[in-house]
This record gives structure tokens, sequence and C-alpha cells, in this order.
């Protein structure tokens, strides 16, 4: 392990991954199949992968994170919430990147997230 990094303990990790499943619940994106993975992804907090067509997503937490990075450190939640945004808006960028998309896909689409951020912001 390179010096200057922080080792995520475990309990990061749990809550990470707790309060990313409850974001993907929140948003109503239980059609993707989810497997977490910790591991050393460079100076990022966290990243997700995603492929659209087989529906998963691999949501991906730093197993060490650079220590001058820590002071900015939001927490678990915040990463995982994050990444559970890039998954719910995710469906819209794929189809912007298809070759061919059919009449109304996009509206369809926009239509979906505007009625999931309803429905979480009425909680607001």
């Amino acid at each position: 392990m390179a010096k200057g990094k922080w080792k995520v303990p475990a309990k990061y990790y749990k809550a990470y991954k707790e309060a990313f499943l409850h974001y993907r619940d929140l948003f109503g994106l239980k059609q993707y199949r989810v497997d977490f993975i910790q591991e050393d992804i460079g100076s990022n907090y966290a990243q997700i992968r995603i492929s659209e067509s087989q529906k998963l997503c691999e949501v991906v937490l730093n197993s060490h994170i650079e220590e001058d990075l820590l002071e900015r450190d939001r927490g678990p939640v915040s990463h995982a919430r994050h990444e559970c945004i890039h998954l719910l808006l995710n469906r819209l960028s794929w189809l912007g990147q298809c070759r061919y998309v059919c009449d109304g896909d996009l509206e369809e689409e926009e239509e979906a997230l505007t009625v999931i951020l309803t429905r979480v912001t009425e909680c607001m």
C-alpha cells in the first residue's frame, strides 16, 4: 500500500452498501442486479460500472482513500447516493448513445425520471 492512504474500514463499506441499496429502492431501480466491490480505484472515492443491456451494475468503493481527500470526505451515504444517481441517469445516457432510438424513447425516459424525482422530493 502506498504511503499516505487510509484503509477504508469494514463498517464504512457496510454503510456504503446499505445506503446504496436504500437509494436504489427509493429510486425504483430494482431491475438492476447489484454487485458490490471494494478495490483500489486510484484517487476516486467510488464509481459505478453499468451494463444497461444486462441490467447489471458493479458498485465500487475504493479500498484506500488518499489522506489529503479525507478532509473532504462526506461519508459513505453521500458516496452511495452519488453513485445511485449515476444509475438513475444511466438509461437516458445509454439511449443518447444508441445508434437508433425509437420515437418517444427519450421522452418516455424523461417522464420516468420526472415521476421518480417527484416522488422522492415529496419526502423533503
